[in-house]
């Protein structure tokens, strides 16, 4: 324990100012951060028992000889002897070899034999340690290779399952992590373009908005300045109308006129020029050459960035010769130059050309002194410091100074390394940096937190683990790295800490210590990893990619300002202010925002309704415009009849089934096939090619080719909105299906090209008749991968040049490990081969072989790289390059090496990758925050949509059914939903979950060979567990009927209740009782983490469609290229190889999780045996790379960085605790008020719970201490209908107080349920308005048999007795429901603001609530039977 003081210096952690950033919020989400991890060791827990009762102790199970006869060579044995040479698990999957026809061999599992035993299924902790192996992705090849072995080849989807279920926990736990690190106003602000409100308004009048003239500025480039602050007085500069832009755009600013700190402008006004700085010019070239033109934009980019201090430069001359355009053309020349220089030299050049070639390199780094002159001549020294890329160019220049003064200093390594520096120029022209620049302290801040982390648990391993094993003299895996010096603890805690073999180096100290202690240290590494350099680190990229992600917004929203049509703005009248358009949708949606008054919400409720009846009509009712072949008109008889075809669900049941059919069939396919299967499979490829054919010519006629030709302009469709479709090749999906017919014809010629309709497998998700929403818009942001792109091929360049500099010409050995120098690599040696009973020798060649990743050539590093960074043992290329020691590169001076390899593993696979997932996440949370309807949303209601879900999880009153009427139903009702007021769940939901866990805990006991006593105990206590589900079960079938298997929650009780049953019954099946983790895990809290999938679990599966879909393109493609590589028994054996298609997929999704890729390309490189003729060779080098690196690159690190962009997004909702604790305070009064089981109140119990209420839902209004009109008003507002007793729901409760505060339905089923309740129902004001109506009438009647002073008596006899109100017309009186008393309209206490709310007899229903047919329905009714009183 004394080893753990090296943690006391964790305490002081939280007061370091720059590291409270990512402390304070990991210590607000550690309660979700606990439900999810907890959930983890659950769902890792219950997969791990699966295997100890499904594997169990099979995986020792390995090939001994256990008979001999007397003649045999291997009588002397001792029997049952291990066969040396079969290092693998024999079973189902794999048989022992025949030794001798006088040798019996026989798979025999005998304990320890397995080569790893702390990763096996013998009992629940090592289960759990294998389960957490797979799931961190660290070498789990090996697990796969072994579990097939042992159970056949279908055991694989076991720990696929695993690796699938531990990845989406640990997104969850990202998305967590990125929830509480995220400010919540983030979720509440708008787009640069849709940040308006009526608060932004500074006119009272808004009519068609005008904006000036847009500049010609592509025939006027010659007027724009020499630098960014020199500007012109030109009226064609593009962006000096931007401020005025701003200024006349109410919708585009961000708010009350108030300008952005963006670039330099100026604005025009009144005839003359007002010069407005603003701090920051950023480049963006693409942008530049779409506004100002192609040479302006090249003179943009040598452009000073920031400003400095002054406008005009110190020497007009030197600014406009350095930012000229002949000049801007010879530096980016000069600067690719000197890379492409640089990497043309290798190992196979002549030292007189290398020399040569870098003299010349070293001569253009020098001119960059020029440009760095210039500008400090022309701007000064303090505004020429600003300029990171001054510094560049100084440094390259002194790299050049350097190498042509003492080029004999080059020649140690570390020195070369330098001439990197001339690279960094050619960033100034492939990414706008200025995208990456935000967040920069925070990413510097968390790895120096990241290192003082590490740096304690380097210090506490060294307490614990110094002197268990040795890094020279441990296995080969492991050759640097031990806790016996500080410097080597803390690489070993880096690399494990990156994932790199930490398994491996747990194993190392756990042989010479404890496991509980190893795994514990690691295991709590890799979480710290995960939360750390993923969750936090993925965080601040995302934030800093959202600030981008706005400016450049803001810089289109300026550059190409829209065009709104707004109508006039009134006094008093908030319906134009509510008519801001988001520029996501255009001006397609005019709906006015939810806060503009009464009239607004009025009418949004009659125009919703007929709105969706239309879209529903004409859904699949597909139209044309224009001409087809420019002669078949749109209502064409042929053409009419095409289109009802193809919008039909006939048609996409048919071309959906095809297509299917035309999938599966690719899974058949081989490198060699028999001849009927190839007879077979040619039949089915020219079967689909005429179907799609007919399909295509089809298309064509109804949608037309290219263009839809001419049209007179004219639409012949009377539908109110007709679905009209571009032409065939106008839809980006229908060239796919071209490219696939065209491959399908070919294959008629070349049979194996029929693969190619493996890219039609999309329409299995889309089409274009039925677009996938979901999926296209993650596919329109795959187009976001340009945007980092260049950054990351900068960084693999640079590196890659640097490798070559420092690494080139090392990674040569002789084949003998015993030989160090090429000299001495020749002859023969002895080399020891293991047979099958112990190790024999052989003599072999000597040679002088180079490793099969290396850095001779530009070429190979930059492979090499790519690999080192995309792989999880990146410390294998680590290994290799500090082994280098004729270069004066020993193990005690290679320090330099690691640096080289840990910086480049942080910012290409740290943060250039993750900046990918970020710009992914920045462009997906404007597609969610569109579904969520937020797009004409108020911040105030924005955290209110957001918390929806969250606050009907949480305010649910009780997930029970109403019981049958029966007394046994109400009896079984009564056991289900007893519930005490304090509890948060029911009594018998307490009693199961608690039985449950003491269940989990006696089945975690189970192990592999266990006692009959033991087995038979465990049997019984989850015998007790299945009749606790199994009475759960029976008492809801009684209490609610078939009723009870309608939702989703019960149904999944039923299930699970069945598969326990399976397993306790079933002793080959008892691995099924696991499900009672599934049972335990489903009551637990996480589920509140998962509920933003309900809405989105579309895009979370197109997003794994997407996956799968390019996994299954590269496994069809793989197995016709690499089909007939023989296995190397290591990272290709015969379980796992392109054979087969499913082969190919499983080999694929290993390399896919970046587990050991690169070996698996190697093992396809140049002298790959061939698997049908042993003396040939299949395999190619370029083709494996060709295919792997494209793979690597599509897969890993597009679509699987977009399939954790697209998680993030869905599962990171920030909880807004000020919106969800009023509505949780609400159900809490009403449990202790009304009853937990109580779904319904009366009236006068409504008014008793008023002060019991949270403030902020009831504006501190009750029947005690409010008056009556403001009772009145406030219960009118909350629109709460009563049912044919008298008694208000509690749903009805929760969605009144959030449409009165929030102006948003709580309920997101797009219907009008309050002013449909309206309709049908009496009202709660109502009802109160008819209780103050009978309380006046009774006291006037009482009035009338007493005699008080002079008072006037009612009437309450004839008509003619009513007293007479002369000039006074019906609307100024109140006629009391089922009697003729006239009540004055003023005596009644209705506030006066409110009077718009009710509708009187005779008044007119121009601002009223309901429409025409329905007031005259009620004035009929009022003619008839009378009015019964109060708001309507």
């Amino acid at each position: 324990m004394r080893a753990f003081a090296a943690a006391r210096p964790l305490r002081f952690f939280v007061f370091v100012p720059w590291w409270r950033e990512q402390l304070v919020p990991l210590c607000r989400a550690f309660p979700r951060l606990l439900d999810v991890m907890i959930t983890l060791g659950l769902c890792l827990l219950a997969l791990g028992l699966t295997g100890v009762m499904g594997v169990g102790g099979e995986l020792h199970q390995r090939c001994y000889i256990t008979n001999t006869t007397g003649s045999s060579p291997y009588e002397n044995l001792t029997l049952p002897f291990l066969l040396r040479n079969i290092s693998a698990a024999c079973g189902v999957g794999f048989s022992c070899p025949t030794v001798s026809a006088e040798v019996t061999v026989q798979c025999l599992a005998i304990a320890h034999a397995h080569r790893d035993r702390f990763f096996t299924y013998d009992n629940a902790g090592a289960a759990l340690l294998l389960m957490f192996k797979v799931a961190s992705m660290d070498m789990w090849f090996e697990n796969l290779e072994d579990i097939m072995n042992v159970k056949g080849a279908s055991a694989a989807l076991y720990l696929v399952v695993v690796a699938l279920v531990s990845l989406f926990l640990f997104v969850l736990l990202t998305s967590v992590v990125h929830g509480a690190y995220a400010p919540v106003d983030t979720w509440c602000a708008p787009s640069f373009t849709a940040k308006v409100g009526p608060a932004a308004r500074q006119r009272q009048d808004c009519g068609v908005q005008t904006l000036p003239a847009w500049p010609k500025t592509r025939q006027h480039c010659s007027a724009r300045p020499t630098h960014a602050h020199q500007r012109t007085h030109s009226m064609d500069d593009g962006r000096e109308v931007e401020g005025d832009v701003r200024r006349q755009n109410p919708l585009s600013g961000d708010g009350g006129g108030q300008q952005a700190p963006l670039y330099a402008s100026r604005i025009p006004a009144e005839g003359t020029l007002v010069a407005r700085e603003f701090p920051r010019h950023v480049r963006d070239f693409e942008r530049d050459l779409h506004v100002l033109g192609f040479r302006a934009a090249l003179r943009a980019l040598e452009a000073t960035t920031t400003t400095g201090a002054g406008g005009a430069p110190l020497l007009p001359l030197m600014a406009s010769l350095v930012d000229s355009l002949p000049f801007v053309i010879l530096l980016m020349v000069l600067s690719v130059s000197s890379v492409m220089l640089l990497a043309v030299v290798s190992t196979s050049t002549p030292d007189s050309a290398a020399r040569l070639l870098h003299a010349i390199s070293a001569s253009l780094a020098v001119f960059f002194i020029v440009p760095a002159v210039l500008r400090l001549m022309a701007f000064g020294l303090v505004r020429a410091s600003v300029d990171v890329w001054n510094y560049a160019d100084l440094l390259a220049a002194v790299s050049g100074v350097l190498e042509l003064t003492a080029p004999s200093l080059f020649n140690y390594r570390v020195v070369g390394a330098v001439r990197v520096l001339r690279c960094v120029r050619v960033a100034k022209y492939l990414c706008p940096l200025y995208r990456y620049e935000y967040r920069l302290k925070g990413l510097l801040s968390l790895l120096l937190l990241t290192s003082a982390t590490l740096t304690l648990y380097a210090l506490l391993g060294m307490q614990l683990f110094a002197g268990t094993y040795d890094a020279g003299a441990a296995p080969a895996p492991i050759r640097n790295g031990d806790f016996n010096t500080a410097w080597t603890a803390l690489l070993a805690c880096f690399r494990a800490f990156t994932g790199d073999m930490w398994t491996r180096y747990m194993v190392a100290v756990s042989e010479g210590g404890t496991i509980a202690t190893g795994s514990l240290f690691f295991l709590s590494l890799q979480l710290f990893s995960r939360m750390m350099l993923f969750a936090v680190g993925s965080s601040i990229i995302i934030l800093g990619s959202r600030d981008s992600a706005r400016d450049e917004d803001a810089l289109c929203s300026n550059a190409f300002p829209p065009l709104l049509l707004l109508p006039p703005l009134k006094k008093d009248d908030t319906t134009a202010a509510g008519a801001a358009v988001d520029t996501r949708n255009g001006a397609r949606d005019l709906s006015p925002s939810p806060d503009a008054g009464a009239t607004a919400d009025r009418w949004r409720r009659r125009r919703r309704p007929g709105r969706q009846a239309a879209e529903l009509a004409t859904e699949k009712r597909l139209r044309v415009r224009g001409d087809a072949f420019l002669f078949v008109g749109p209502m064409n008889p042929v053409r009419i009849l095409l289109l009802r075809v193809l919008g039909s669900p006939f048609y996409t049941l048919i071309s959906t089934l095809c297509v299917a059919i035309g999938v599966v069939a690719l899974f058949f396919e081989r490198r060699h096939l028999d001849a009927d299967t190839e007879r077979t499979l040619h039949l089915v490829n020219i079967v689909c090619l005429v179907v799609f054919v007919v399909e295509m010519v089809m298309k064509w006629l109804a949608y037309g080719v290219v263009t839809q030709g001419w049209s007179d302009g004219e639409d012949h469709y009377r539908e109110a909105r007709p679905r009209y479709m571009p032409a065939y090749f106008r839809y980006p999906l229908n060239w796919v299906d071209f490219a696939a017919n065209g491959l399908a014809l070919a294959a008629v010629a070349y049979p194996p090209l029929r693969v190619g309709r493996v890219i039609r497998t999309p329409r299995l998700f889309t089409t274009q008749e039925h677009p996938n929403k979901s999926f296209v818009e993650l596919v329109k942001v795959l187009r976001c991968t340009m945007r980092v792109a260049p950054l990351i091929f900068f960084l693999y360049v640079a590196f890659a040049v640097t490798a070559m500099q420092m690494f080139a010409g090392g990674l040569f050995r002789c084949s003998d490990a015993a030989v160090t120098t090429s000299a001495d690599c020749f002859g023969d040696y002895n080399t020891t081969v293991m047979g099958y009973t112990g190790p024999t020798t052989s003599v072999r060649k000597r040679r002088w072989v180079r490793a099969g990743f290396h850095y001779d050539a530009f070429g190979p590093a930059l492979l090499s790289v790519f690999a080192m960074t995309t792989v999880n043992h990146w410390g294998n290329f680590m290994d290799d390059a500090m082994a280098i020691t004729h270069t004066m590169t020993t193990y005690n001076h290679s320090g330099y090496c690691v640096v080289f390899f840990i910086v480049s593993l942080l910012l290409i696979r740290f943060f250039a990758v993750r900046t990918m997932a970020a710009v992914f996440i920045a462009e997906l949370r404007g597609v969610v925050m569109d579904s969520l309807g937020t797009a004409q949303r108020t911040p105030h209601q924005i955290r209110f949509v957001v918390s929806r879900e969250c606050i009907a999880h949480l305010t649910q009153l009780q997930r029970l059914l109403p019981p049958l009427p029966t007394a046994v139903s109400r009896l079984c009702h009564r056991i289900l939903s007893a519930q005490p007021a304090h509890w948060p769940i029911t009594v018998f939901d307490a009693v199961v979950q608690g039985v449950l866990v003491v269940v989990c805990g006696f089945v975690a006991a189970t192990c592999a060979g266990e006692s009959l006593w033991q087995k038979r105990m465990i049997v019984a206590v989850d015998c007790v567990a299945v009749a606790l589900c199994g009475a759960e079960v029976l008492l809801g079938m009684l209490a609610y009927g078939v009723r009870y298997l309608t939702r989703a929650s019960y149904a999944a009780d039923v299930v699970l209740f069945a598969l326990m049953v399976v397993g306790v019954a079933s002793p080959s099946l008892r691995f099924v009782t696991v499900v009672i983790f599934v049972k335990l895990i489903k009551a637990a809290s996480t589920g509140l983490a998962l509920l933003p999938a309900k809405r989105h679990i579309r895009m979370l599966l197109s997003s794994g469609a997407l996956a799968l879909l390019v996994l299954h393109a590269y496994a069809v493609v793989g197995t016709l290229l690499l089909g007939d590589i023989a296995p190397d028994g290591v990272y290709l054996t015969e379980k796992r190889n392109f054979s087969t298609v499913i082969r190919s997929l499983l080999v694929l999704l290993d390399c896919s999780t970046f587990d050991q890729w690169h070996l698996v390309m190697h093992a396809c490189f140049d002298g790959a045996a061939c698997h049908s003729d042993a003396s040939a060779t299949c395999g190619h080098t370029y083709s494996a790379v060709i295919f792997f690196v494209s793979f690597i690159v599509i897969e890993s690190l597009v679509v699987s960085q977009l399939m954790l962009a697209s998680a993030v997004v869905v599962f990171t909702v920030p909880l807004f605790t000020d919106v969800i604790q009023p509505f949780v305070d609400v159900r809490r009064a009403w449990q202790r008020g009304v009853g937990a089981g109580e779904p319904t109140c009366d009236f006068d119990t409504l008014l008793t719970l008023l002060p019991r209420f949270p403030a902020s839902l009831t504006d501190g209004i009750t029947s005690e201490t409010s008056s009556k009109a403001d009772l009145m008003a406030f219960l009118s507002s909350l629109r709460l209908p009563l049912d044919e007793h008298l008694r208000l729901r509690y749903a009805d409760v929760l969605r009144g107080f959030a449409y009165r505060k929030y102006k948003v339905d709580l309920d997101d089923d797009h219907a009008c349920s309050p002013a449909r309740d309206r309709r049908m129902y009496l009202t709660a004001g109502e009802y109160y308005g008819q209780l103050l109506v009978q309380r006046y009438c009774d006291e006037m009647s009482r009035l009338t048999h007493s005699t008080v002073g002079d008072a006037r008596t009612l009437s309450t006899g004839p008509p003619a007795a009513t007293p007479s109100y002369d000039g006074v017309g019906d609307h100024d009186v109140l006629r009391v429901h089922g009697d003729d008393t006239l009540v004055p309209k003023g005596a009644l206490p209705i506030p006066s603001s409110n009077v718009f709310l009710y509708t009187f007899p005779g008044e007119s229903n121009k601002d009223g609530v309901f429409p025409p047919h329905i007031v005259e329905e009620q004035s009929g009714k009022q003619r008839g039977t009378g009015w019964r009183g109060g708001p309507t």
